[in-house]
């Protein structure tokens, strides 16, 4: 599972309804038997480096063009770095096309995010805040 899978079980825990714009899936099936899966790979983004690990492998790509690959069962301390060994090539072509893929669907659902109006009240707290940040002498126009 992914912490993005979180949010959706807040959701049903308080019995509303996600936004369309949700990426995460739905734990129960964890709840109910912490030994299911839900995911078979996970992902991360975090500042100029993304990253995709499964059951067997570990694979990042970082801003500058370099890459870690590592066995994670072979390696479970992540020690040798196989990115470019000609053995396993076909093993981080296949990591860097889910990476590629999972940016693909992400595209999608942020242009939705991004399109769908704020929230009134959001948008109401936040002018609320510029004007106190104003009054304070904290923010200028």
């Amino acid at each position: 599972m992914s912490t993005l899978d979180l949010i959706p079980l807040i959701y049903r825990t308080c019995d509303v309804a996600p936004p369309q714009t949700l990426q995460g899936m739905d734990i129960s099936p964890l709840l109910e038997n912490p030994s299911a899966c839900i995911r078979d790979a996970a992902f991360s983004e975090i500042e100029g480096r993304v990253m995709v690990m499964n059951d067997g492998y570990k694979y990042a790509r970082y801003r500058d063009g370099s890459a870690e690959l590592y066995d994670r069962n072979a390696d479970p301390h992540e020690v040798v770095n196989l990115a470019g060994n000609a053995r396993h090539a076909e093993t981080e072509r296949e990591l860097m096309a889910r990476l590629l893929d999972h940016w693909m669907d992400n595209q999608t659902c942020q242009a939705t995010a991004v399109g769908v109006p704020q929230n009134p009240l959001r948008i109401a707290l936040e002018d609320e805040f510029r004007n106190e940040m104003r009054h304070r002498g904290r923010i200028h126009d």
